[in-house]
C-alpha cells in the first residue's frame, strides 16, 4: 500500500529534531539565515559535502534543520533540489538523517534518483551504510530494488550480499522483490559476489529465497557445494548450515548424500546420515549411495553407509551389483581398501557366487587382476567360488589367471585343472603364451609345470610355437627344461624355430639354433639358416642380433652345408639377397668353428657358382673382400677383365678386381715362401707366377708399389730383385721381361727398402738396424756380375742415380759400380750425367774407392768427367793417400798425371809419401816413393819461401801436431756420424728428381779393406836432398764427348759381358791406332831447388834422376 503523500501544510512542525516543542518564529528565521549564509566559497569533489550547486534546501538536509527545510518546502522549493546538485534524498541518507528521509519522501521525493556521478540510489546508500530503518522507510514507498549503478551496473542486493553484517537487508530486499539473477558488469550474481566474499549464509539465503528459480543458479550453486565440501568452512558453519547449503546445491538428479559421498569425507557423510538422510534411498537417476562410495574410492565411507544401514544386495537398475561394481570402481587399484570391502560386504551377506552377462564369476574378475587380487581370491574360493567355472568362451579362471603365478599357484592349489580347454582348443598355457608379448612376459613357471608341453591348439601350434613366435625367451628355457619337443612342426611345416626366425625374434633364435630340428626344411625348401641369411632387421633389431643368431647356427657345422631347391648354401642367399650393410651376418656365416671348410666358402650351387661370384657380380665390395679372406677359391683367368665376368667399367668394379688381385697375389707369395724355404730352385718365381699371370694381376689392379705380402717386400721390384738375388738368377730371361711389365704398370724404379745389415762377429744385435737401400745400388752391391741391359733398364725408366743407401754406408750406385769394378756399369753412368763427385757417408767420392783398389782405368774414366782429384774425406784423406797407402803404382801416377797434389796432409799431419806401410812389395814402394817424391819437389818449386816456411814449422812440432791432427779428424768423424739414417719413403717412377737426398747412416758396415790411421807407420826416411825433375807428360788428343745415340734395351744375355778395355791417356795406343808416332817427354829447362836441410845436385844427377822415372813411366 503506498503511504498517503501529504502536502507541506500538513507536516507536522511542532517536534523539530533540535529541540521538542514547536519551532517558534523566531527559530525558524534563524535556521533559515543560516542556511542562507552556510554556502561554501569553493566546490568539493566529494559529492555529499557542501557545494556551490547547493541550494538551502541542501543545507537545511545536510545539518538536519527541520524547520528549515519545512520552511523551505512551504516556501515552494522542489524536495528532489536542483539538477546540478546531488539529490537531496540521497544527502540525507548519506548523513543517516531518518526524519529528513521520512519528510523528503512524504513530500514528493523521487525515490529512485540516483546520484550524479555514480548513479546510486538512496536504496543502494541505505543498503551500503546498512541502515535498516532508512531501508525500510525507503521501501515503504516502492522504490525499483533492481535499479542499477551507472558503471558497475550492480543492484542494492549486490551491495547487501558484499556485505557481511546485511543478512537483514538481504532478506528485506528479496522479500519485496529483488532479482537474484541480475548481474553486475563483471558477470556476477549476487550469491557469487556473497560466495567471493565467504558470506555462505548470504549466499543460501539468496539461494533458497530464488525458489522455483534455483534451478538457474546451476554455477553459483556448484561453488557453494564446493566452498561447502571445504573444511574450513564447515568448522565455521553450523551442521543445519551446511545440510541445508548441501541440499540446496546439490543437483537435481543426486542428493545430499551422494554429493557428501563424493567429498570422500565421513565426518560429513555421518553429518548428513545423522540429519536424517536415507543410504537406501535412490537418487533421481536410480543410484544408491554404496555405488557413490566405490567410485569415490573410500572404504570409511562404505563402512559408514553399511553402518547406517546400507542394503548389501542392491543392484543398479540395468547395472551390476555390490561386488561387480566395488571391482569396476577405482578402488580395486587399492589392495587394503578392496579386501577390506569385500570382507565388509560378505559379513553384511552379500552373494559371491554372482557372475556377469558373458557368464565370468568374480573369481575371474579377480585373477585377471593380477597380484593384488590374491587375497580377494581366497576370501572368494572360501565362500563357494567355483574354481573350474567357465564362462561363455569356456575359459576358467586358470585361463585368465595365467599373468599371475600367484594367482596360478592359489587356483592349483585349490584344484585347478590346467589341461581344461576353452571354445578355442586351448589349455590356459596354450592362451598364455599365445597371448603374451616380449615386452610384458608373465612368469609361467607354475603353469608350465602343471601343463602338457604336447598340447597343440586348432593349427597344431605347441605352446613352444607361440613362446617362439612371441619371443618369449624366459618361457622358452622353461619349455625346453620341460622337455617341450623342438622337432614339432604346425600344419605350415614350421617348427618353432622357424617362427622365431620370421618373427625376428633373434635371442630366442639363439636359444633354439642347437636344439633338434634346426636343419628342418619349410614348405618351401628352406631351413631356418635360410631364413635368417636373407633377413633385415626390423624395429628395435639391429644386424648384430641377426649376426648372433646366426653363429649360434655356425656351431653346427652342418647348418651351413644345408641346400635349398636351387641348391645353394645359406652363404650364397646371403651373397645374393644382403645390401653392405648386413656384413655383420656374413661374417658370423664365414666364421671358422670347426674344420678348415667348415664355413662352406666354397661350396656351389646348381648353376656351379659360388658366393664370391654373386657378391661380385652384385657389386659388393665388402662382401668380396670378407669371402676373399675367408678362403674363397677361384680361378685367375675367368676375372680377367678382357674376357672376364667383370669389367672395370666401374669404381666398384675396379676396387672388387683389385681385391682380387691382392688376393691372389698374397696366395701365390705364400706358395712362393713355403716352397723356397725347402728347395732353391732358380726357375721357382716363374713357375709361381708366370708372366702372363703377373700381367692379369696388374692389369686387374695390382698395384706394384704397394703390395699385401707375405714376409716380403711391399714393392714388386724389390721382390723380384729380393727372389733373384737370392738364386744367383738376375740374368735371367724372366727376370728381365717381369721388371719390363711392372715398369709399365709404374713401378717405381727409386723405391726404397729397409734391409738389415750383414752380421759380423763383433757386431751386437742391436746394430743391426734396418737401413734404406736403392735397388740399383743393392743390385751392384749383391751381384757384382749383374748384366748391363738388367742395370740399363733401371736406368731407362728413371732410377735416380743421386739417391744414396744408408745400408751401404751411404754409398751411390757409381760407388757401387766403382766398387765392383764395373767400368761399363760406371760408363753408363757418366753419360747419363751422374754425379762424379757424389760423396758417401764418409764423404769419399767413387774416385777414392778406385784409387783404393788400384782400378786404373776407372780412375782415367772419373778425371777425365772431372772427378776431383784433391778431394777429401773426413779424415782429410784424398784419394792420392787412398793410392799411396794400399800400394797402387798405376792408380797414384794416373792422379798424379791429373794434377793430384802429393803435399796435402790428412788430419794426422801425413803426406801420401808418408802414408805407405812397410807391407807393401818392394818393387811397387820404390816406385811409389820415387813418384811421389818427385811430385812432392815440384810442388815446393811452385811454392813461396813463406809457406815452405810454415810447412816445415809445421812438421817440424812433433808430436804435439799429430795430437792436435787426430783431434780434429775426431771431430770430423763424430760430425759426419751424427747425421740420421731413416730412409726415404717411397715414391712414384717419375718423382725421383723431387726426392730429397738419403742422409748417410751412423753405423758403416763394409767388406772394402780400409787402411785405418792407427795402422799407418811412421813417415819413411827419405833423403835430405830433394830434386824435382818437371816433365810434361804427352797430351791426348782432343776428341769431341761421346754421344750416346738412342738405342733400345737389348735382349739379356746369359753370359757375363767383359769390361770394355779403355787405353790409358799416358799409352800412346790412340796414337799408335792413328798411325803417328809416340813423342818423347817434352823437357823444360832444368831448373835445381835446393832444399835448405840438403846439398844442391848436379846437373848429371838431375838427369840421372829424370831418365830412373820415364824408365818407370815407360814399364806402366
Amino acid at each position: 500500500m503506498v503511504p498517503h503523500r501529504m502536502t507541506i501544510d500538513e507536516v507536522d512542525d511542532t517536534n523539530t529534531h533540535d529541540q521538542g516543542h514547536k519551532a517558534s518564529k523566531l527559530q525558524t528565521l534563524v535556521e533559515v539565515l543560516r542556511c542562507e549564509l552556510g554556502r561554501p566559497i569553493r566546490s568539493s569533489d566529494t559529492g555529499f559535502e557542501p557545494t556551490k550547486q547547493w541550494t538551502t534546501l541542501h543545507y537545511a538536509v545536510y545539518h538536519n534543520r527541520e524547520a528549515a527545510l519545512l520552511h523551505f518546502l512551504r516556501a515552494g522549493q522542489t524536495p528532489d533540489g536542483t539538477p546540478a546538485a546531488q539529490p537531496p534524498l540521497c544527502v540525507a541518507v548519506t548523513a543517516g538523517h531518518t526524519g529528513m528521509v521520512r519528510i523528503l519522501c512524504e513530500s514528493g521525493a523521487s525515490i529512485n534518483a540516483g546520484c550524479k556521478h555514480s548513479g546510486e540510489t538512496a536504496l543502494h546508500l541505505a543498503t551500503k551504510a546498512g541502515r535498516i530503518d532508512i531501508l525500510d522507510i525507503l521501501l515503504r514507498f516502492k522504490p525499483d530494488v533492481n535499479a542499477r549503478t551507472l558503471y558497475t551496473h550492480e543492484t542494492p542486493l549486490h551491495y547487501a550480499a558484499a556485505n557481511k553484517r546485511s543478512n537483514a537487508a538481504v532478506t528485506l530486499l528479496l522479500s519485496h522483490g529483488a532479482n537474484c539473477e541480475a548481474m553486475n558488469s563483471h558477470g556476477c550474481s549476487p550469491t557469487e559476489v556473497a560466495l567471493e566474499a565467504q558470506h555462505l549464509d548470504t549466499a543460501v539465503r539468496i539461494i533458497r529465497a530464488a525458489g522455483r528459480k534455483a534451478h538457474k543458479l546451476t554455477k553459483e550453486r556448484q561453488r557453494l557445494l564446493s566452498q561447502v565440501m571445504d573444511s574450513r568452512n564447515q568448522s565455521s558453519l553450523g551442521a543445519d548450515l551446511v545440510a541445508e547449503a548441501l541440499n540446496l546445491a546439490c543437483p537435481s538428479d543426486s542428493s545430499a548424500l551422494v554429493e557428501a559421498i563424493k567429498t570422500c569425507r565421513v565426518s560429513l557423510v555421518r553429518l548428513v546420515l545423522d540429519k536424517g538422510s536415507n543410504p537406501n534411498e535412490a537418487t533421481a537417476s536410480g543410484h544408491f549411495p554404496i555405488f557413490a562410495a566405490f567410485n569415490a574410492c573410500s572404504a570409511p565411507v562404505v563402512q559408514a553407509l553399511v553402518e547406517h544401514g546400507a542394503d548389501v544386495t542392491l543392484r543398479n537398475p540395468h547395472g551390476p551389483n555390490v561386488f561387480q561394481a566395488a571391482l569396476a570402481s577405482p578402488l580395486s587399484r587399492d589392495k587394503e581398501a578392496i579386501t577390506t570391502v569385500f570382507e565388509l560386504l560378505l559379513s553384511r551377506g552379500a552373494d559371491a557366487r554372482t557372475t556377469y552377462s558373458d557368464g565370468t564369476t568374480l573369481l575371474h574378475q579377480v585373477v585377471s587382476a593380477g597380484n593384488n587380487a590374491l587375497n580377494i581370491s581366497q576370501l572368494l574360493l572360501r565362500h563357494g567360488v567355483p574354481v573350474d567355472a567357465q564362462d561363455r568362451n569356456g575359459n576358467t579362471a586358470l585361463h585368465v589367471a595365467a599373468a599371475s603365478e600367484p594367482c596360478v599357484a592359489l587356483l592349483l592349489k585349490h584344484g585347478a585343472n590346467a589341461s581344461k580347454v576353452n571354445s578355442k582348443g586351448l589349455t590356459p598355457l596354450l592362451g598364455a603364451t599365445r597371448g603374451a608379448t616380449s615386452d610384458n612376459e608373465p612368469d609361467l613357471r607354475e603353469l608350465v609345470r602343471a601343463s602338457d608341453s604336447s598340447a597343440v591348439d586348432a593349427a597344431g601350434k605347441t605352446a613352444l610355437h607361440f613362446a617362439a613366435q612371441n619371443g618369449l625367451t624366459n618361457t622358452v628355457k622353461l619349455l625346453l627344461d620341460a622337455r617341450a619337443d623342438t622337432t614339432s612342426t604346425d600344419a605350415k611345416k614350421r617348427t618353432p624355430l622357424l617362427l622365431a626366425v620370421l618373427n625376428h625374434r633373434w635371442a630366442t633364435v639363439a636359444l633354439l639354433a642347437s636344439q633338434p630340428g634346426s636343419n628342418a626344411w619349410d614348405e618351401n625348401g628352406l631351413t631356418s639358416l635360410h631364413h635368417v641369411a636373407t633377413r633385415t632387421p626390423k624395429g628395435s633389431s639391429t644386424w648384430k642380433d641377426i649376426a648372433a643368431a646366426a653363429a649360434a647356427f655356425c656351431e653346427k657345422g652342418v647348418s651351413r652345408s644345408m641346400r635349398d631347391h636351387t641348391g645353394s648354401t645359406p652363404l650364397i642367399q646371403a651373397s645374393k639377397t644382403l645390401p653392405e650393410e648386413g656384413l655383420p651376418v656374413l661374417e658370423a656365416l664365414l666364421s671358422q668353428k670347426g674344420s678348415e671348410r667348415s664355413n662352406c666358402v666354397a661350396h656351389e650351387d646348381h648353376d656351379q657358382r659360388n658366393a664370391l661370384y654373386y657378391a661380385a657380380n652384385s657389386g659388393k665390395a665388402t662382401f668380396v673382400e670378407a669371402l676373399l679372406r675367408h678362403g674363397s677359391p677361384f680361378e685367375l683367368h675367368e676375372w680377367q677383365p678382357a674376357d672376364g665376368q667383370l669389367g672395370p667399367n666401374t669404381v666398384v668394379n675396379k676396387r672388387i678386381l683389385k681385391l682380387l688381385a691382392d688376393h691372389e697375389w698374397i696366395r701365390r707369395m705364400g706358395s712362393l715362401h713355403r716352397q723356397s724355404s725347402t728347395a732353391r730352385n732358380e726357375e721357382l718365381l716363374s713357375n709361381v707366377l708366370p708372366l702372363r699371370d703377373l700381367k692379369d694381376l696388374l692389369t686387374m689392379g695390382l698395384d706394384p708399389n704397394r703390395l699385401l705380402t707375405v714376409k716380403l717386400s711391399d714393392s714388386l721390384l724389390w721382390m723380384l730383385l729380393d727372389h733373384d738375388i737370392s738364386t744367383s738368377n738376375l740374368l735371367s730371361k724372366y727376370v728381365y721381361n717381369a721388371l719390363k711389365l711392372v715398369f709399365a704398370f709404374g713401378a717405381n724404379p727409386d723405391a726404397m727398402a729397409n734391409r738389415k745389415p750383414h752380421r759380423t762377429p763383433k757386431m751386437r744385435n742391436s746394430q743391426q738396424i734396418p737401413l734404406a737401400a736403392h735397388p740399383l745400388t743393392h743390385v751392384i752391391e749383391q751381384c757384382s756380375w749383374v748384366s748391363l741391359e738388367l742395370i740399363l733398364l733401371l736406368l731407362d725408366n728413371g732410377a735416380n742415380l743421386s739417391i744414396m743407401s744408408p745400408l751401404y754406408d751411404g754409398r751411390h750406385a757409381l760407388h757401387s759400380a766403382v766398387r765392383a769394378n764395373r767400368a761399363d756399369i760406371v760408363d753408363e753412368m757418366l753419360l747419363r750425367k751422374a754425379h762424379v763427385d757424389c760423396r758417401d757417408t764418409r764423404q769419399r767420392t767413387p774416385l777414392f774407392l778406385a784409387a783404393e783398389d788400384g782400378l786404373a782405368q776407372i780412375v782415367d774414366m772419373l778425371l777425365s768427367s772431372g772427378a776431383n782429384v784433391d778431394a777429401v774425406d773426413v779424415e782429410s784423406y784424398t784419394p792420392l793417400h787412398m793410392a799411396a797407402a794400399t800400394g797402387k803404382t798405376q792408380a797414384v801416377a794416373c792422379l798424379l798425371r791429373a794434377g793430384a797434389k802429393a803435399t796435402l796432409e790428412n788430419y794426422r799431419g801425413l803426406t801420401p809419401l808418408h802414408c805407405l806401410t812397410e807391407k807393401l812389395p818392394a818393387g811397387a814402394k820404390d816406385e811409389i816413393t820415387a813418384l811421389l817424391q818427385q811430385a812432392e819437389v815440384i810442388e815446393r818449386r811452385k811454392l813461396s819461401p813463406p809457406q815452405l816456411n810454415s810447412r816445415g814449422r809445421a812438421r817440424m812440432q812433433g808430436p804435439d801436431s799429430d795430437k792436435a791432427a787426430a783431434n780434429k779428424g775426431k771431430k770430423l768423424l763424430r760430425k759426419s756420424r751424427s747425421v740420421p739414417t731413416h730412409s726415404p719413403t717411397t715414391s712414384t717412377k717419375n718423382a725421383s728428381a723431387q726426392r730429397p737426398a738419403v742422409t748417410p747412416p751412423v753405423t758403416k758396415v763394409s767388406t772394402t779393406p780400409h787402411v785405418p790411421f792407427q795402422d799407418i807407420p811412421a813417415p819413411l826416411r827419405v833423403s835430405k836432398q830433394l830434386v824435382s825433375v818437371r816433365f810434361t807428360p804427352p797430351t791426348p788428343p782432343t776428341l769431341p764427348p761421346p754421344v750416346a745415340p738412342p738405342k733400345s734395351v737389348p735382349a739379356p744375355t746369359t753370359t757375363m759381358p767383359k769390361p770394355r778395355q779403355t787405353p790409358r791417356v799416358d799409352s800412346g795406343l790412340d796414337l799408335a791406332k792413328a798411325g803417328k808416332e809416340r813423342p818423347p817427354p817434352v823437357l823444360e829447362r832444368n831448373r835445381i831447388t835446393f832444399d835448405p836441410l840438403g846439398d844442391v845436385p848436379t846437373e848429371a844427377e838431375e838427369l840421372k834422376n829424370w831418365l830412373n822415372v820415364s824408365k818407370m813411366l815407360d814399364r806402366l
